[in-house]
């Protein structure tokens, strides 16, 4: 693209313009009413990069205006790769991510990087799970992309020991553990005979 004005900075219309990109003819294209005049060119196996003074515009002599031309440098910018991640399925508390969770695809070849990293067990919720994306090629830019996961809750394992005693006048109370994922201990059980929290004395049988 080119623009041309006259000597008082006015747009220059209906006047050709003669194009050179990267030192080889590409067209006659003429201004319109702004002064500008545009011609495509094809960038087909150019790599991402500003090349300078690789467009070269020239105005020949006319009655009217003299001889101009003007140089200009040419930017390819990088391009940006579409990231797909579908939000993975529901997992429950305890279960580490992995590639089932973890499994993001691109348009270009390239690495990826998540965070959290496989094997990170994440808690109870509605967690955020992201991804860097870096191009193998350098026509691509670096992208990011998020997707939500929810991680439901788990179901604790409970043991109960009521036991078999005989009468003896005295409180016999039941025993029994809380576990969590890894048989981590969530803390004391609070035990009820029949309805009652205290521990049973008489003969009987107990729920």
């Amino acid at each position: 693209m080119g623009r041309l004005v006259d000597g008082l900075s006015q747009p220059a219309a209906g006047e050709q313009v003669h194009f050179t990109f990267r030192n080889v003819f590409v067209g006659t294209a003429v201004t319109d009413a702004t002064g500008t005049a545009r011609i495509p060119v094809s960038i087909a196996g150019l790599s991402a990069a500003t090349y300078v003074n690789a467009v070269q515009a020239a105005h020949p002599a006319t009655a009217y205006l003299q001889y101009s031309n003007a140089n200009s440098d040419f930017v390819i910018d990088r391009a940006t790769p579409t990231i797909t991640w579908n939000a993975p399925a529901p997992i429950t508390y305890g279960t580490a991510l992995s590639s089932q969770q973890l499994n993001a695809s691109a348009s270009t070849g390239g690495s990826f990087v998540y965070s959290p990293a496989a094997g990170t067990v994440l808690p109870a919720g509605t967690q955020t799970l992201g991804v860097t994306f870096t191009p193998f090629s350098s026509n691509y830019s670096s992208t990011t992309a998020s997707v939500t996961l929810t991680v439901l809750q788990a179901t604790p394992t409970i043991t109960v020991n009521g036991g078999s005693f005989t009468y003896d006048g005295n409180a016999h109370a039941a025993t029994g553990t809380v576990t969590g994922i890894g048989g981590v201990n969530l803390g004391p059980l609070t035990f009820t005979y029949d309805g009652s929290p205290n521990a049973p004395v008489n003969a009987g049988s107990y729920a």
